[in-house]
C-alpha cells in the first residue's frame, strides 16, 4: 500500500509545513510594542554562516545552490531558504529532490530558530549529525530518501516541539534508542521505514506520544515481539510494521485502536491466531496479515464484518485452515480485494462471495478448496481477476461465467474443472495465463464442439485423446508451446471445419490426412518446425503462404515460394545438408555482395553503399584500416544480448565487409524521429536506454580488455524482431587497461553533439568519453530532440535546455508523446525526475563528475522497479 501511505504523509506533512510557517510569521509579527525590530545582526550573520557550511560539505552537481545561494543577494532570498519577518531568521530550508550530494555539516544545528527542514530525496550521504539535536524550534525534520547511515542519534529526543520526524528510504542502522520519543509530546508523524534498523521496537517507547497518528516502520530487521502498548495509542490511523522479523501473536490491545484504517503487518514471523476483538477497529480499511506463521480458523472474518470500510484484506502465506465460513459474505461491501491464498483452507467456496459486490481481485490459489464454482458468482459484475487454481475443485463451470463483462483473468489450473464436462459444448479459455501441460484424458467432453484455449502458456504434447471428441468442428491451439508431432488421432476429427495450430513448436511431417477432411475450411500451421513435403490434394490446393510460413524445414507446392522437394533417401544426408546449409547460404551471399561490390567500384570509382552489410570500407584508406581492424576483433571477441552479432567478413586488397546480423525494426534515431514514427512509451523508452547501459557497462566492466565505443548515438542503436536494443558500429572503438582513469589518444572523431568535450576538443577518449555520450542520448530518448536540433545554436546546448527547466519545469522539455502520457499517469512524473537528473549527471562537463555506466545500469534497474511498483500499487488501489 505504498500509494496510500505516501499520499497521507504527504498531506500531513503539507499541512505541518503550513502550520509551521504560519505559526513563524505569527510570532515574529506579534513582538511587543517595547520590543526592538531592529535585524539581530549576529544571529543573521550566525544562520548565514550555518547555512554556507551547509553548502560547502554539497557537491550540487547541477549547480542548483551555486546559481541561487550567493552572497550578494540576502539568504532570505535564496532557493529553498524561507525566514521570519522582520528578524531575518530562517525557519525553513526545503530543497526537496534537488540533487545535493553530500554529508549534512553539522553547523545546520546553529539554526536555532529553524521549524522545517526537508532534504527529502536529495542525495545525502553519512550520518545524521548529533547537532540537528540543538534545533529546539524544530517541528518537521524530513530527510528520507537519502543514503544516511549509522544510528539515530540519540539527541533527536531534545526536539521537544517536533511533530513529524521521517527518516525512511535510508541505510540507517543499530537499534532504537529507548528514549528516543520520550520528549515528543507533540509527536504526529514518525517514519523510519526502509532502513536496516535491528533489535526490538522499545516497549515503551510510545509511552509519551499521545499525538501519533501514523506510525511506519516497516521493511527493516526489527525482531521481538510487538508492544502490546501500541494499543494505547488511540489517535493511531496508520501502522505499517512489515516485512521485518517480528514474532509473537498480535496483541489484542490493537483492537483499542478505533481509528486505524492502515493494519500493515505482513512478511514477520508472527504466530497465533488472530484476535476477534479487531472487528472493534470500526475505521479500518486495509489489513495486510500476508507472510506469516498465523494459524487457526478463519472465524475472525466475522468480526471483521463491523468494519464496513474495509477495502482489502489480504491472509495470504500463513497457515489458517478450516473452511471459508458463509459469513464472509458479511464482510464490507466496500472490499475489492480478497487474498486468501497458499494456506490450508478446506471446503467449498461459499455462494455468499457474490454478496461482495465491490470486489474485483480473489486469490484464492494453492488452498485444499473441493467442489464447484458456485453459480451466483456471475452476479460479480465487477470481477476482474479470479484464481482458484492449486486446489481440488470439481464440477461444472457456471455456464454464466462469460457474462462478467470486466473479468480480464481467470486461473483454474492444477483442479479437476473443465475435462469432466460431459454436457459442455464450447470451451473458450483463450488469452489467459494457463501453463504446464494439457491433462493426457480429455475425452470427458463428449459433446463438445469448438474448443479455443489459444494464447496461453501451454507445454508438452497435445493429448491424443482430442482425436477422441468427434463432435469437433474448432480447435484452436495456436500460441503456446506444444511440442512433438501432430498427435495421428487427428485423422478422427472428420467434422473439423477450423484448425489453428500456429506459433507453437510441433515438428516432424503434415499428416497426410488433413488433405481428406472434406468440411476443413481453414488452417493454420505456420510458425513451427515442421518440415517434409506440403500436400496437394484437399484444402492444401488453395492453401495461402499465411498460412504455412514459419516453417523451414517444409518443401514442394513452387506456387507459394517453397523449395523442390529433394527425392533422396538417406537421412543421414538430409540432416548433414540441413546442418551446412544455413552456412553455405552466409557464405554464398558473402562472396556474391563482396564480388558485385568490388566490380561496382571498379566500374564507378566510388564507395558503395549496400543495403544489407552493414560497415563497408575503403581499405586505401588508413583510418578504415584501422576501423576494420578494431571492428572485426571487438565483434568477433564480444558476446552479449545488446551488442550487434558479426555473422561473416569479405575483404580483397581495396575492400572489406562485415556481414552483422540483420536488424529488420531500424535505428532508435529513426524510432524517435522518424516522419509518422510509431507511440513510444515511457517503459519502452526506459527499457531501451537499460539495454543500451547493459550492452556498454559489458564493454567497459565485464569483457575480458575494456573497449571502448567512441561513437555512442541513436543511429548506432539497432533493434531486432522483437525490439530488443543492440548497440552496433564499433568501427572507432578504442581498447584500454582495465583502469578507471586509462585514457588514450584518438585520432578518429566521433559525432558532433554526442562527443564529450574532452574527447572533442583534445581528442582524449576514456570510459567517461562514452558516458558523456550515453547521458546525450538519454536526454534525447526522453525530449525527443537531437543534440544538434537547429534550436541548440551558441550558448545553448540540449543539457543546458533541460538543466534550466530541472527539476520543476520539465513538462517544457519533455517528448510529447511522453507529456501527453505523464499528464495522465501521476507516478511517471515521479519516474521521469531521476531519468533526466542521470541524463544530466552522465553528460556533465567534467569527466570527474559523470558516474560509471556500471552505477547507471544500477540507477535505471532501481528507476525501472520502482515505476512498476507504484503502477502496481496503484492498480491495487485504483482499479
Amino acid at each position: 500500500m505504498a500509494t496510500a501511505s505516501s499520499s497521507f504523509i504527504l498531506v500531513q506533512l503539507l499541512a505541518i509545513s503550513l502550520s509551521v510557517l504560519v505559526t513563524g510569521v505569527a510570532s515574529a509579527s506579534s513582538s511587543s510594542p517595547g520590543q526592538s525590530t531592529t535585524p539581530n545582526i549576529n544571529g543573521s550573520d550566525t544562520d548565514l554562516a550555518a547555512l554556507l557550511a551547509f553548502k560547502d560539505q554539497l557537491s550540487d552537481p547541477l549547480g542548483v545552490l551555486a546559481r541561487s545561494w550567493t552572497t550578494n543577494v540576502s539568504f532570505c532570498r535564496w532557493k529553498g531558504v524561507s525566514c521570519s519577518q522582520p528578524q531575518q531568521r530562517v525557519t525553513a530550508l526545503s530543497l526537496t529532490s534537488v540533487p545535493l550530494q553530500g554529508e549534512l555539516s553539522p553547523h545546520l544545528g546553529n539554526l536555532s530558530f529553524l521549524m522545517q527542514l526537508d532534504l527529502t530525496n536529495t542525495s545525502l550521504s553519512g550520518t545524521i549529525p548529533a547537532d540537528l539535536g540543538r534545533l529546539y524550534q524544530l517541528r518537521n525534520l524530513n530527510l528520507s530518501t537519502n543514503g544516511l547511515s549509522g544510528p539515530i542519534p540519540g539527541t533527536i529526543s531534545n526536539l521537544s516541539q517536533l511533530e513529524v520526524l521521517d527518516l525512511g528510504c535510508n541505510t540507517l542502522s543499530k537499534k532504537i534508542f529507548p528514549e528516543l520519543l520520550q520528549q515528543l509530546p507533540n509527536l504526529q508523524i514518525l517514519a523510519l521505514n526502509d532502513n536496516e534498523l535491528s533489535g526490538q521496537i522499545p516497549p515503551y517507547l510510545f509511552n509519551n506520544t499521545p499525538s501519533l497518528r501514523y506510525i511506519s516502520l516497516g521493511s527493516n530487521s526489527l525482531s521481538g515481539h510487538i508492544p502490546t502498548e501500541l494499543g494505547l495509542m488511540r489517535e493511531l490511523s496508520y501502522l505499517h510494521l512489515g516485512n521485518n522479523q517480528l514474532a509473537g501473536p498480535i496483541p489484542s490491545s490493537f483492537a483499542n485502536l478505533s481509528k486505524m484504517s492502515d493494519l500493515i503487518l505482513h512478511t514477520n514471523q508472527l504466530s497465533g491466531s488472530v484476535p476477534a476483538t479487531l472487528g472493534n477497529i470500526r475505521a479500518l480499511k486495509f489489513f495486510q496479515l500476508l507472510d506469516n506463521n498465523l494459524s487457526g480458523d478463519l472465524d475472525f472474518l466475522s468480526s471483521l464484518s463491523n468494519c464496513r470500510q474495509l477495502q482489502v484484506l489480504d491472509i495470504t502465506s500463513n497457515s489458517f485452515s478450516g473452511g471459508l465460513p458463509d459469513h464472509v459474505g458479511n464482510l464490507s461491501t466496500k472490499l475489492s480485494m480478497f487474498y486468501a491464498s497458499d494456506n490450508k483452507i478446506t471446503g467449498v467456496l461459499p455462494s455468499t462471495l457474490a454478496n461482495l459486490s465491490d470486489l474485483y481481485r480473489v486469490y484464492l490459489h494453492n488452498n485444499l478448496l473441493t467442489g464447484a464454482i458456485p453459480e451466483l458468482i456471475t452476479l460479480m459484475q465487477n470481477l476482474v481477476y479470479l484464481d482458484v487454481s492449486g486446489n481440488d475443485m470439481s464440477g461444472p463451470i457456471p455456464t454464466q461465467i462469460g457474462m462478467l463483462k470486466s473479468l480480464q483473468r481467470v486461473y483454474l489450473y492444477r483442479n479437476k474443472f473443465l475435462f469432466h464436462l460431459d454436457k459442455l459444448v464450447g470451451l473458450y479459455l483463450s488469452n489467459n495465463y494457463f501453463s504446464g501441460a494439457l491433462p493426457a484424458d480429455v475425452s470427458g467432453l463428449k459433446l463438445v464442439i469448438l474448443i479455443d484455449i489459444s494464447s496461453n502458456i501451454l507445454t508438452g504434447k497435445i493429448p491424443d485423446s482430442f482425436g477422441q471428441l468427434r463432435m469437433l468442428t474448432h480447435l484452436g491451439l495456436s500460441h503456446n508451446s506444444f511440442e512433438d508431432m501432430i498427435p495421428a488421432s487427428f485423422q478422427e476429427l472428420t467434422s473439423l471445419e477450423l484448425l489453428d495450430i500456429s506459433s507453437n513448436k510441433l515438428s516432424g511431417t503434415i499428416p497426410m490426412f488433413l488433405a481428406s477432411f472434406t468440411f476443413l475450411t481453414t488452417l493454420n500451421l505456420s510458425f513451427n518446425k515442421l518440415e517434409g513435403k506440403i500436400p496437394e490434394e484437399g484444402i492444401f490446393s488453395n492453401i495461402t503462404l499465411t498460412s504455412l510460413i514459419g516453417n523451414n524445414g517444409l518443401c514442394g507446392s513452387p506456387r507459394l515460394g517453397f523449395s523442390p522437394c529433394l527425392e533422396k533417401s538417406d537421412s543421414t544426408d538430409r540432416h548433414l545438408l540441413k546442418l551446412l546449409l544455413p552456412a553455405a547460404t552466409i557464405a554464398f551471399v558473402s562472396i556474391v555482395l563482396c564480388v558485385y561490390l568490388i566490380i561496382k567500384r571498379k566500374l564507378k570509382n566510388k564507395s558503395v553503399h549496400p543495403s544489407v552489410a552493414d560497415p563497408i570500407l575503403d581499405m586505401q584508406k588508413e583510418q578504415a584500416i584501422r576501423s576494420f581492424d578494431a571492428e572485426c576483433r571487438v565483434l568477433r571477441m564480444a558476446r552479449h544480448r545488446n551488442l550487434i552479432k558479426i555473422l561473416n567478413t569479405c575483404s580483397n586488397l581495396d575492400l572489406r565487409i562485415l556481414v552483422l546480423e540483420y536488424m529488420p525494426n531500424g535505428s532508435l534515431d529513426t524510432l524517435l524521429h522518424a516522419e509518422g514514427r510509431r507511440h513510444l512509451g515511457f517503459l519502452k523508452r526506459l527499457d531501451i536506454m537499460l539495454d543500451v547501459s547493459m550492452a556498454m557497462e559489458y564493454l567497459h566492466h565485464e569483457h575480458h580488455e575494456v573497449v571502448l565505443h567512441c561513437d555512442l548515438k541513436p543511429t548506432n542503436v539497432l533493434f531486432d524482431d522483437d525490439m530488443t536494443a543492440h548497440v552496433a558500429d564499433f568501427g572507432i572503438a578504442k581498447f584500454l587497461l582495465g583502469d578507471d582513469n586509462s585514457k588514450i589518444t584518438a585520432i578518429i572523431p566521433g559525432t558532433l553533439g554526442y562527443m564529450a568535450p574532452e574527447y572533442g576538443s583534445l581528442g582524449k577518449a576514456s570510459r567517461k568519453s562514452d558516458v558523456f555520450s550515453y547521458g546525450i542520448v538519454l536526454l534525447e530518448v526522453f525530449t525527443g530532440k537531437r543534440p544538434t536540433d537547429p534550436m541548440f545554436d551558441g550558448e545553448l546546448s540540449i543539457r543546458q535546455w533541460v538543466h534550466q527547466a530541472f527539476p520543476s519545469e520539465l513538462a517544457s522539455v519533455l517528448d510529447d508523446q511522453l507529456l501527453q502520457e505523464a499528464s495522465s499517469t501521476c507516478n511517471l512524473n515521479d519516474s521521469l525526475l531521476p531519468i533526466l537528473e542521470l541524463g544530466l549527471l552522465c553528460s556533465s562537463d567534467s569527466p570527474e563528475q559523470r558516474m560509471s555506466m556500471s552505477t547507471v545500469v544500477s540507477k535505471l534497474k532501481k528507476i525501472k522497479m520502482d515505476h512498476e511498483k507504484n503502477i502496481s500499487n496503484n492498480e491495487e488501489r485504483y482499479p
